[in-house]
């Protein structure tokens, strides 16, 4: 979405800033989102401007939206939640399925708390044991 502005400006979109926050908002929305609002504000510029600069928006959006998807939510999204993207792709559509929209806006904050606390109770030892521990039972010897 931060390319799209000044993308858009050397377009010469008319309301190109309320465009832009247009696709940003909808882009929340995981999967379908992000299609949704470069479709809408396409429209918007095919009645205001006609058909070229309706192109060229959908084929802007089109290549930056892909670039972010597809190169950089997917490593931000793996290091910050540390899921595998099938994961996250399976709790997105449970999460929509159970809860709607709610629930897919929830789903990955709750999948990933959900693997914490299994990796959590998989090693109970070793975050029980502290390194001064060792240590100290040691000198008890």
């Amino acid at each position: 979405v931060l390319f799209l502005v000044p993308t858009f400006l050397l377009l010469h979109i008319k309301f190109a800033l309320l465009f832009v926050l247009v696709i940003g908002l909808l882009e929340v929305v995981p999967l379908f989102g992000a299609a949704i609002g470069i479709c809408l504000v396409s429209l918007l510029v095919l009645g205001l401007q006609g058909f070229i600069p309706s192109v060229q928006v959908v084929l802007a959006s089109l290549f930056f939206q892909q670039i972010t998807d597809n190169i950089i939510a997917p490593r931000v999204r793996g290091d910050f939640t540390g899921l595998n993207p099938i994961w996250i792709i399976m709790a997105l559509l449970i999460g929509g399925r159970v809860a709607g929209f709610i629930g897919v806006v929830l789903a990955m904050p709750i999948a990933a708390a959900i693997k914490s606390t299994i990796e959590t109770m998989r090693l109970p030892d070793e975050l029980s044991l502290m390194p001064g521990d060792q240590l100290a039972s040691s000198r008890l010897d």
